[in-house]
């Protein structure tokens, strides 16, 4: 969601926006598990150089309320892929 406010917002050119997310779990036992980790990649097209790619992430990154609260209680790695 934020992606798409800041490109539009910002008049620029994002595509095909797709995040493939693996995450570390930790076994609590009776069932219940928690997420420890999160090695997140985020791929979408764009007319962009990489390192206009990188400032447009790490911009929506910074705008997102849902990844500003969750990195508060576990790591998360991103990479643009």
């Amino acid at each position: 969601m934020s992606a798409g406010m800041v490109a539009k917002s910002h008049g620029l050119d994002v595509k095909n926006f797709c995040v493939e997310n693996n995450a570390k779990t930790e076994n609590l036992g009776h069932g219940k598990s928690v997420v420890t980790e999160m090695n997140i990649k985020v791929f979408f097209d764009s007319e962009m150089s990489k390192d206009e790619k990188e400032k447009f992430l790490a911009h929506t990154l910074h705008v997102s309320t849902v990844y500003q609260t969750v990195k508060e209680a576990i790591k998360i790695y991103v990479e643009l892929a």
